[in-house]
C-alpha cells in the first residue's frame, strides 16, 4: 500500500493554544461547551466515513460482494449518525438551566442565521416539553423520531421485523436467498443479512428509502455541526487568549 503524501481532508486551520483553565469544567456552561465541543468532533468524524464510503460505492457498482459492504457501511453510519443527534437531544434536555443562562443566550446571539436555525430545530425538539406538539419542519418530524426511538441501540425485535419483511417477498432482485462472506479473517467476512435486516427495519420505522434517509440524516447533521462550530468557537475565543502552537 502506498503511502499518501498529503492529506486533502486534514487540511486544517493553525494550531492555537489556550489555558486550560479558561475552560472551568466544574462550571455548568463550560462544562456544556466541552460535549458540544465532542459532539462535534464525533459527527465531524462520522461525517468523513461517510464521505468515504460514498467514494467507494462510485468504484462498487461492478461486483456485488463491493456493493453489498458498502450498503451495509452505509447503513452502520446512518445509524451512528442518529445515535450522536440522539444523544446530544438527550444531553440537551437534561440541561435545559444551561440553554437558560444568559450567558448561553448571548453566545446564541452570536450565531449567523443558518447556524442559528439549525440549533434552534434541534435545541426545540429536544426538549421534553415538546412531546405531543405536531413537528412543524420535515427535519423537526426526522429528529423528533430520532429522539423518541433511534438512538443507536440493538433492538433485537426491531431487527427480527426487518429480517422477515426484506425476505418476505423473493420475487424481488436479492431478497431470495440470506447470504453471507465467510472468510478467514475479519477483511474477508460480512454477513450481508443482518445488513439486510437493519435496512429495511430503518425503511419501515421512518418511511424513508435507506438513501433518503441518508441524504436528509447528513444534512441535519452538517446543518447541527454549523451550530456547533460557531457555539464553541464564539465561547472559547471570548473567554481565552489564543496563540500559536506550539509556540
Amino acid at each position: 500500500m502506498t503511502t499518501p503524501t498529503t492529506l486533502p481532508d486534514f487540511d486544517l486551520a493553525p494550531l492555537q493554544g489556550f489555558d486550560p483553565a479558561a475552560l472551568d469544567t466544574t462550571q455548568p456552561l463550560p462544562r456544556f461547551i466541552l460535549v458540544l465541543a465532542t459532539v462535534f468532533n464525533d459527527l465531524k468524524s462520522a461525517w468523513y466515513l461517510v464521505e468515504r464510503v460514498r467514494d467507494a460505492g462510485a468504484v462498487a457498482a461492478g461486483k456485488l460482494a463491493w456493493r453489498g459492504q458498502v450498503a451495509g457501511m452505509r447503513g452502520h453510519l446512518t445509524r451512528t449518525i442518529a445515535g450522536i443527534l440522539h444523544e446530544l437531544m438527550v444531553y440537551l434536555d437534561k440541561h435545559q438551566d444551561v440553554l437558560a443562562l444568559p450567558e448561553f443566550a448571548q453566545l446564541l446571539g452570536k450565531l449567523d442565521r443558518p447556524a442559528r436555525a439549525a440549533w434552534d430545530e434541534v435545541a426545540k425538539v429536544a426538549a421534553s416539553s415538546y412531546a405531543g406538539q405536531t413537528p412543524v419542519t420535515s427535519d423537526a418530524k426526522l429528529l423528533l423520531f430520532i429522539r423518541n426511538n433511534l438512538g443507536f441501540h440493538y433492538g433485537g425485535k426491531r431487527l427480527a421485523q426487518g429480517f422477515r419483511e426484506f425476505f418476505q417477498d423473493t420475487s424481488i432482485e436479492l431478497h431470495e436467498r440470506a447470504v453471507v462472506s465467510l472468510g478467514d479473517s475479519m477483511e474477508e467476512t460480512r454477513f450481508y443479512f443482518a445488513d439486510a435486516a437493519v435496512e429495511e427495519g430503518l425503511t419501515v420505522a421512518t418511511g424513508l428509502s435507506t438513501k433518503d434517509l441518508d441524504k436528509r440524516l447528513s444534512d441535519i447533521a452538517a446543518n447541527v455541526n454549523h451550530a456547533l462550530r460557531f457555539l464553541v468557537g464564539t465561547y472559547i475565543s471570548t473567554s481565552a487568549t489564543l496563540t500559536p502552537y506550539p509556540k
